[in-house]
């Protein structure tokens, strides 16, 4: 399952976390998603809180997934060239998009970066789909978010 934003371990357990700051007070409260409701949590309750950033590779280019939808992505490339060549569609100025079904990408993983002073979460980089250390192997990935093979 492709997941997308802020995430918390409470009690060893994984969930959607939405979190709510008063600077004023210097409160914040974290609710968690258990799937039926939403709990409020005190955040030194935690184990992790992290931001889940998913990434994939389309045709030889990385993107960031912008949204998930059923067994879809969304993916926004940059104006260099390709997405047109690609079939993506303008979405903004100088920015092009396209829904793909996750079995169109070559590789997808997630990103988890710590948030506030919480330690960095376990599985760091999370594989969903396709082979990241044979990608890391065999590929470069150069400034332009585009990769090609070693050698």
């Amino acid at each position: 399952m492709v997941k997308k934003g802020e995430y918390a371990v409470y009690k060893g357990k994984e969930y959607e976390a939405i979190i709510n700051s008063d600077e004023k007070l210097g409160i914040s409260l974290l609710y968690v998603n258990t799937g039926e409701f939403f709990k409020k949590v005190e955040i030194d309750k935690l184990e992790y809180l992290y931001s889940i950033n998913p990434v994939c590779i389309y045709k030889g280019y990385i993107y960031g997934i912008f949204a998930i939808k059923d067994n879809k992505i969304f993916i926004v490339g940059d104006e260099h060239g390709f997405e047109k060549e690609l079939e993506f569609e303008a979405f903004d100025r100088g920015a092009y998009a396209k829904w793909l079904n996750i079995e169109d990408v070559e590789g997808l993983w997630h990103f988890k970066t710590s948030m506030r002073e919480f330690p960095t979460p376990p599985n760091q980089i999370e594989v969903i789909r396709g082979d990241i250390n044979r990608i890391m192997k065999e590929y470069i990935v150069k400034e332009d978010r585009t990769i090609k093979l070693k050698g």
